[in-house]
């Protein structure tokens, strides 16, 4: 049976298990992390100001001294940065025309199987704006892990190498969630973590050129934000070319490892499809290398040490080099 480790018992799957939390808002997480399934590692806080996260970064540690006796200890103290996030909101309206779903033998089951399409686009949504989004570019979006990561610094934004010209490079990102290191957000006083789904029931829509009908209608809701309180807990592996092998792949992710901060927390190997099927092949049948463990929710993951892969295919292969 499957052990929870102490970040899993902090994620939003966990949280929408426990008594008490609405079972539509139950699914939705549920389907919204079968398609983003960094959900499934990472934890999730209430933000401290409503919909803007403060928090102290810590730069660096305070100094201490090996004292001698008769001889005083100086004041010191350690050093941080202010950084704010942001809680965005996806939403959206689920419209089937009512001539459609009057017609099945099972309306809930025809619907419900249009809802579940309708978050796993809503999924897809979620996983390019954790990638990719930029808050400077419109206040809906987060700032993404491209963006935080944008600049090469050999420590956490990692050259795989030259990368190609042209735009036909990927990325893989290490990330160490946990309470002091990198979670997901939900604003502050939000019941369900801000996650819901409202039955509007028959109403009246609209058509492309403005005409009327009758339609089922859903709303749904998801507000989330990302916050990196360490540092080091976010490292990019950026200038992957098409023609990497997998296990220099392989190399450079346990290579990064190094630079993660040491602590207990749930560490996520992000990368998209691409990327995944050559770091499997490489990887097959090593077992002194990789593991295939189950997660705590059942999947079967392939893990480096205690580091578990998760596809992720918003993260593009036409990146441009860094």
């Amino acid at each position: 049976m499957a052990v929870l480790s102490v970040t899993d018992k902090l994620t939003m799957l966990e949280a929408s298990r426990r008594d008490g939390f609405n079972d539509d808002s139950r699914m939705i997480i549920e389907t919204l992390a079968s398609t983003n399934q960094m959900l499934y590692d990472a934890p999730v806080f209430e933000s401290n100001n409503g919909t803007v996260n403060r928090t102290l970064q810590r730069t660096a540690l305070p100094a201490v001294k090996h004292r001698k006796v008769n001889e005083g200890t100086p004041n010191s103290a350690s050093q941080t940065k202010e950084i704010y996030d942001y809680v965005c909101q996806l939403t959206g309206y689920s419209q089937i025309d009512k001539t459609i779903v009057d017609g099945e033998i099972d309306k809930a089951g025809f619907i419900q199987g249009e809802l579940d399409a309708f978050v796993a686009a809503m999924g897809q949504s979620q996983a390019q704006d954790i990638i990719y989004g930029d808050h400077d570019s419109g206040s809906e979006f987060i700032d993404g892990m491209a963006k935080r990561r944008s600049i090469v610094d050999d420590e956490t934004c990692i050259k795989f190498g030259d990368g190609d010209t042209a735009a036909t490079n990927t990325s893989v990102y290490l990330v160490k969630w946990g309470r002091v290191f990198a979670h997901m957000l939900y604003p502050r006083g939000a019941a369900d973590l801000g996650v819901h789904r409202q039955d509007d029931g028959v109403v009246d829509a609209l058509d492309e050129n403005g005409n009327k009908y009758k339609a089922y209608q859903n709303y749904f809701q998801a507000d989330y934000g990302l916050t990196v309180r360490h540092p080091k807990a976010l490292i990019r592996i950026c200038n992957i070319p098409a023609n990497a092998s997998g296990e220099d792949i392989v190399k450079k992710i346990i290579e990064a490892s190094y630079v993660l901060p040491e602590g207990p927390g749930t560490v996520s190997i992000l990368c998209n499809k691409t990327v995944m099927a050559k770091t499997d092949l490489a990887t097959l049948g090593k077992t002194n290398l990789a593991l295939s463990l189950e997660d705590a929710w059942g999947n079967r993951v392939t893990a480096i040490r205690d580091m578990r892969f998760r596809q992720c295919d918003a993260i593009l292969n036409t990146e441009a080099k860094l």
